[in-house]
């Protein structure tokens, strides 16, 4: 198919896999269905089973998405639908590692073992999954997605970009603050003040390390 021909298809099946999620939102499964049979591009159609199978919890339907999935060509295509799956998907072992194997791009691996350790409940299997990310800023963005959600300062104290965890820290001290007003507070929190003292003089570039400095000195004013 000439090129310009591919494009116009996929934009107009891309279209129609808006539909298809439209009708399956509303309840209209079998119109759903009907449309998605229109589709002919495959990334297409598997982000359209994708969320079908969100909606409906159709088995055949997640089982079609990853069939599709492993004939795609492209590699940036597939690696991107494969994102899609596994932020769209709940947490289990068993499919979110089958879906990560299928990822075949190092910078998408990273952002998708991020969405994982996001998902993932257990503190010790988040840092373990970290682990896995080489790039440090995604690995520090998901270590603060997860001790955020969680509330884990343990986490907190893992990210290893000095400017990740000192804002993360800060941000969970602020919610305890609203808990504890007590006049001991910086008594009872000394350690975790002294880690961010001492992640914020780590930061080595200063347009990073004034915002931090900045959020310190606004936390610090609300002590006042």
């Amino acid at each position: 198919m000439d090129k310009k021909l591919q494009n116009m298809q996929k934009s107009l099946d891309s279209k129609v896999a808006e539909l298809v999620i439209e009708f399956a939102e509303k309840g209209f499964i079998e119109k759903a269905l009907e449309n998605l049979s229109l589709i002919k591009d495959s990334e297409s159609k598997a982000y359209a089973l994708i969320k079908l199978y969100t909606i409906t919890e159709k088995e055949e339907c997640l089982k079609e998405a990853i069939e599709l999935v492993d004939i795609i060509d492209n590699l940036f295509e597939r690696d991107n639908i494969l994102l899609i799956m596994i932020e769209s998907l709940p947490y289990t072992s068993d499919l979110s590692e089958r879906l990560l194997s299928k990822v075949s791009g190092k910078f998408s691996r990273d952002v998708a073992l991020k969405i994982l350790v996001e998902k993932i409940e257990s503190e010790n299997e988040a840092l373990k999954m970290a682990s896995k990310i080489d790039d440090i800023r995604v690995r520090s963005l998901a270590l603060r997605g997860y001790a955020v959600r969680n509330s884990s300062m343990k986490v907190a104290f893992r990210i290893p970009d000095p400017y990740y965890r000192a804002i993360t820290i800060l941000d969970l001290l602020k919610g305890v603050y609203k808990e504890d007003r007590s006049d001991k507070f910086l008594d009872s929190y000394s350690e975790e003040l002294d880690e961010v003292l001492t992640s914020v003089n780590e930061i080595r570039n200063d347009y990073w390390k004034e915002k931090a400095e900045k959020k310190l000195n606004e936390f610090m004013s609300i002590l006042d």
